[in-house]
């Protein structure tokens, strides 16, 4: 059995830790500060070249701003259709804001279908692993392909660090997981 002065130690310890594990998350406004509005005639993939400028990961949001129009999550058919008549989502508001939650694709256009079809529309790609939020230049912009330092995403808000669990076991495999110092200092507790 585990001294509880220990046990009390250890959580304190864990949860400093878990403290220190760098969480991010960021919100992308699309189209930066020109919004959610209907492209100019000849530039219909305004959309799609912003969205491949970016990185994005579970846990970011996107914000649609926009002025009498509306924003629609649907399906890869019904982004092709530029028609919807049962959206994921659905939103009028003027301000935008949708959770990337898992990866993969998101399909968004706007509710009023001739707009979709000049082009007001995106694909955002969520990716499956964590990387650097840095956008990607594009090629336009310079000849390399490499990140560039953050300047359109703000960071949202951090979701909330949970307590480690009771349990010896799972809290020593957390440990062992975050750091080898981490580790040490169990090691010390338990053994």
């Amino acid at each position: 059995m585990v001294n509880p002065i220990k046990l009390s130690l250890l959580t304190a310890f864990l949860f400093i830790i878990l403290l220190r594990i760098p969480v991010s998350a960021f919100q992308y406004t699309v189209n930066d500060e020109n919004g959610w509005v209907v492209p100019n005639v000849g530039d219909v993939l305004v959309y799609n070249h912003w969205a491949s400028r970016n990185r994005f990961q579970i846990g970011d949001s996107i914000r649609f701003i926009y002025d009498r129009d509306s924003v629609l999550e649907v399906s890869e058919e019904e982004y092709e259709e530029c028609y919807s008549l049962k959206p994921f989502n659905f939103s009028n508001s003027g301000d935008s804001v949708f959770v990337l939650k898992r990866p993969g694709s998101y399909f968004f256009i706007s509710g009023v279908s001739t707009h979709c079809k000049k082009g007001q529309k995106i694909i955002v790609k969520v990716l499956s692993t964590h990387i650097n939020h840095a956008p990607l230049e594009s090629p336009s912009d310079s000849p390399s392909s490499f990140p560039t330092n953050r300047t359109d995403a703000t960071p949202a808000s951090s979701p909330a660090t949970t307590k480690p669990k009771s349990n010896d076991a799972v809290a020593i495999n957390i440990c062992f997981a975050l750091s080898p110092l981490c580790a040490v200092v169990v090691s010390f507790f338990f053994f």
